[in-house]
């Protein structure tokens, strides 16, 4: 199964997520909770503006971001 979020105002400038980011994942949280024995893979995407270094720390801490919320939303 292949879930793809296509939204791309999940995160603030900040990383923080904005409240219809948190709106899609927790909807996203509630589909996930129906298969618990499934896998996970989470990746983060980032446009092609600003420096290589940027380009990839970016997408990287978006992941990471995603994997502690889901890691949190799943556990309630």
């Amino acid at each position: 199964m292949v879930v793809t979020i296509l939204a791309i105002n999940l995160f603030t400038p900040n990383m923080e997520f904005t409240a219809l980011g948190k709106q899609i994942l927790d909807n996203l949280g509630t589909f996930l909770k129906k298969y618990p024995d499934r896998k996970v893979v989470v990746r983060g995407h980032t446009d092609s503006t600003g420096s290589e270094a940027t380009n990839k720390t970016v997408p990287e801490k978006r992941a990471q971001k995603l994997r502690e919320y889901f890691g949190l939303l799943i556990k309630t």
